[in-house]
C-alpha cells in the first residue's frame, strides 16, 4: 500500500493528488518504460479523471439514491454489481461523497451532513484507492465505533476494544486528509495481468 496524509487539507486535495500521480505515471511510462501492455492504458492515464458523486452514480447506474434510502447491504451489492461495471473505462474515475452511514473514519460534509467527504479512485474498472477528510471529533468517532461493535455483536462476532489512544489524539490534530492506494492493483493494471497473484512478490497459495 502507498499511503499519504496532508495536514490542513481535505479530500479535494487528495483528488488533485490522484490526478497528478496518474498524469506523472503516464508521462514516465511513455518516456522510460514502454512496457505497459493494456491497450489504451496511456491514453486512459493521460485523460482528466471523471468525478462522480455517489448519488449521481447510483441514480444513473443502479436506479436508486442511497442518500435517500439507508440500505447498506443493497448499497454494497449494487456498488459491485451495477455501479463499478458501468463506470467509464477510458479514463480514471473518482467516486465521492458517500452516504453519512458509510463514513467509517471520514468527516461529514459541513454543508450537507447527509454525505461524508470520502472518495474512491478507479482505473480500468479496478478500485485503486480509498481516501477521506479525517474525522477529528473524538466523541463522534466513539459513537461510530460503538455502532460498529453493535453490528458485530448482531452478527455473532466479538466487539473490538475502543482505541482510546487514537480517540485522544484526534482532538489534537489539525484538519487532515489521508488516502491509501493499492500498488499491487496498480501494477496489475500496468502490465496487463489478469489476477493480483501475478504481481505479488510472494506467490499466494490456498494450501
Amino acid at each position: 500500500m502507498l499511503e499519504w496524509y496532508r495536514a490542513n487539507a481535505n479530500y479535494h486535495q487528495l483528488i488533485t493528488d490522484c490526478q497528478n500521480l496518474l498524469t506523472h505515471l503516464a508521462s514516465s511510462l511513455e518516456t522510460h518504460h514502454p512496457f505497459a501492455s493494456r491497450p489504451g492504458l496511456l491514453a486512459c492515464l493521460s485523460r482528466p479523471m471523471e468525478i462522480l458523486t455517489i448519488e449521481d452514480a447510483f441514480v444513473r447506474f443502479a436506479g436508486w439514491n442511497p442518500l435517500k434510502e439507508c440500505d447498506e447491504r443493497r448499497f454494497e451489492e449494487d456498488l459491485v454489481l451495477k455501479v463499478e461495471p458501468s463506470l467509464p473505462g477510458d479514463r480514471a474515475v473518482i467516486l465521492k461523497d458517500f452516504p453519512w452511514w458509510a463514513a467509517s473514519l471520514a468527516k461529514l460534509d459541513d454543508k450537507d451532513p447527509s454525505v461524508c467527504q470520502r472518495l474512491e479512485l478507479y482505473l480500468c474498472g479496478v478500485e485503486l484507492a480509498n481516501g477521506f477528510s479525517e474525522l477529528l471529533d473524538s466523541r463522534e468517532q466513539r459513537k461510530r465505533f460503538e455502532i460498529e461493535n453493535q453490528k458485530r455483536v448482531q452478527y455473532g462476532l466479538d466487539p473490538i476494544p475502543i482505541p482510546e489512544g487514537f480517540l485522544h489524539a484526534l482532538d489534537n490534530c489539525p484538519p487532515s486528509a489521508g488516502i491509501a492506494l493499492g500498488i499491487d492493483r496498480l501494477l496489475m493494471i500496468l502490465i496487463g495481468a489478469s489476477t493480483i497473484q501475478e504481481v505479488l512478490p510472494t506467490p499466494f497459495s490456498e494450501d
